[in-house]
């Protein structure tokens, strides 16, 4: 089964962490994310506001690369927004992917922790328009949904182990 995992959360909550955790030791699975394309040759983070649009144009085109080499690609970036994971969901039905999606959102932590942890010295006030700008429902749109024909409620059927002359009065003599 071919899966494409889209870790979402604001900065430091762990996306980085859990996708290592999910490839660790196994062959045909792979990462990437847009602050990779921010390392430099020797490792370090440098981060350019300016090329932000090119490094996620970047992390699209390395992810269909993955995609064609790996049975599990993971990605792992903020996502606060639905229409940031939609290239994605379409590369993933392109290639025949199953998309599974991971919010971790905040972790539990507040914007000055998530700073303090998080790897690339992202500041609380960036943070904090993260969280401003996030969509709690990410999940595709199916363009084979179709709506289901409305369906009448269930005919009301009584219980006949149920005590109706003492409901709601202390215990019902028929409870199990």
């Amino acid at each position: 089964m071919r899966r494409l995992f889209l870790i979402r959360g604001l900065s430091g909550s762990g996306k980085t962490t859990l996708a290592d955790l999910i490839c660790e030791g196994h062959d045909r699975r792979d990462s990437i994310s847009v602050d990779d394309y921010f390392l430099s040759e020797d490792g370090e983070y440098v981060f350019d506001h300016e090329s932000f649009k090119e490094a996620h144009s970047w992390c699209l085109e390395v992810c269909e690369s993955l995609m064609g080499e790996n049975e599990v690609v993971v990605v792992h970036n903020t996502f606060c927004r639905k229409w940031e994971c939609q290239p994605y969901f379409d590369l993933a039905e392109k290639l025949g992917f199953d998309i599974h999606i991971i919010s971790l959102y905040d972790g539990g932590l507040n914007d000055s922790s998530l700073s303090e942890r998080n790897i690339h010295g992202v500041p609380p006030h960036i943070i904090k328009k993260q969280r401003q700008k996030w969509d709690l429902d990410v999940t595709p749109n199916r363009k084979s949904y179709r709506p289901r024909k409305p369906v009448a409620p269930p005919k009301f059927i009584p219980n006949p182990y149920y005590d109706w002359n003492n409901r709601g009065r202390g215990r019902n003599k028929n409870r199990y």
